[in-house]
């Protein structure tokens, strides 16, 4: 009984396997390698895709009013969630909401936390106007009650510590009221708290800060602007950008912002798409060309099985069963060394990018598996298919 389980196709395979260790190996590495690149690439073209679907969906302004200089600045701090602080009069607020073709217009502070001890590490913090703004207060609202109280705080998906937990900036402990769903942007690395708080926070540490806003209260960061339905946003911030010139106002169209980051994304994943486009196409000739020479070698060992009685039918059985095991193996292991590389490397992928990076949900990262797998895994047999017709096709020609 214990011989008899070789002689079906799946049994000679496992064996032919065994005993060919080096050439099995060959061929699963390869399969693993294909797998590997077709899973990470497809990872991270769709973590950089939901990135971009979450600004998108995050950015509801249609322009934004930060002082001249600074608009590298407002782009860092809500892309890459790096700590800024900058300010102009709070007359530029009430100018713009002045103007007809303006529909809501809502101040924010921003104060960069220092590397010092006095916070548990560096970060952005944003103060927010709750019964004005438009563009973030929306889907905070889905994480806590708001507004918040003098000591409470919200706090991005990225920042340590969890709801009722505790946060320390500037030496002052706040409590975490709420923690912010995963975004892919900067607003990940972000605490939020009311515009009084941060003027406060300032003034109390005033020296340690150097900050302005603790000694003027008519101080703001930037102005997010939404404009009435039908309104031209490029005309719009044009005229506006005409009407300060000089006075130390940059008028950034949000649009422009976004255009310019999926630019940028989609020239990347041009070459990555080129990338791994030349070496699944290197891949596959190579297995084609490696079972065409392996197959050909074997030909003594198909002749004796034909003696035996095997059948063109067994025959191919075998070489698909072989080339079906070592293919889904090394599909296998290169697609769960792949998910470990890509959820490990995901933070540091997205801060050497400096773009939106939302790695996607666990059913979709599970599909994208199966698929990968699926894929990579039937290429072996599939090469090794086309190789045996080839030669099958060969060996008829030559009879006639």
């Amino acid at each position: 009984m214990q011989d008899e389980k070789w002689l079906d196709a799946r049994g000679l395979a496992l064996q032919n396997i065994r005993v060919r260790g080096g050439r099995s190996f060959g061929i699963a590495a390869l399969s693993a390698l294909l797998a590997l690149m077709l899973f990470l690439s497809s990872f991270w073209m769709l973590s950089l895709k939901n990135g971009l679907r979450s600004l998108s969906g995050r950015m509801g302004a249609d322009l934004i009013l930060v002082p001249e200089g600074y608009d590298s600045k407002i782009s860092g701090a809500i892309l890459r969630g790096e700590p800024n602080s900058f300010f102009f009069h709070t007359d530029v607020l009430e100018k713009i909401r002045e103007n007809p073709a303006v529909e809501e217009a809502a101040p924010q502070l921003y104060l960069a936390s220092l590397t010092a001890g006095c916070c548990s590490y560096p970060l952005q913090i944003i103060g927010l106007d709750f019964d004005s703004d438009f563009s973030v207060v929306p889907w905070l609202k889905a994480s806590a009650k708001l507004p918040l109280a003098a000591d409470e705080v919200l706090v991005g998906a990225s920042v340590e510590g969890d709801y009722r937990h505790e946060i320390r900036l500037f030496g002052k402990t706040y409590r975490i009221k709420g923690k912010l769903a995963k975004t892919g942007m900067g607003f990940d690395t972000s605490v939020f708290m009311g515009m009084p708080e941060v003027r406060s926070l300032a003034r109390e540490y005033e020296k340690l800060l150097n900050s302005p806003i603790g000694a003027d209260d008519s101080l703001i960061s930037s102005v997010m602007v939404k404009v009435k339905p039908g309104t031209d946003v490029d005309a719009l911030r044009k005229s506006l950008q005409e009407s300060w010139s000089g006075q130390g106002v940059y008028v950034l169209a949000a649009q422009n912002m976004m255009r310019e980051v999926a630019g940028n994304v989609d020239r990347m994943l041009l070459y990555v798409y080129l990338l791994i486009g030349l070496i699944w196409l290197l891949g596959c000739l190579l297995l084609r060309l490696l079972y065409g020479i392996l197959l050909r070698e074997r030909c003594a060992e198909y002749r004796a099985l034909y003696v035996l009685g095997a059948r063109k039918r067994d025959i191919r059985r075998l070489v698909v069963w072989e080339s079906l095991l070592l293919g889904a193996s090394g599909a296998s292991v290169g697609c769960l060394f792949a998910l470990a590389v890509g959820m490990l490397f995901s933070p540091a992928l997205q801060n050497a990018l400096g773009l939106p990076y939302l790695t996607p949900a666990g059913i979709h990262t599970a599909l994208l598996f199966l698929a990968v797998l699926l894929i990579a895994g039937l290429l072996a047999p599939c090469s090794a298919v086309l190789s045996l017709r080839k030669q099958e096709r060969a060996e008829y020609e030559s009879r006639l």
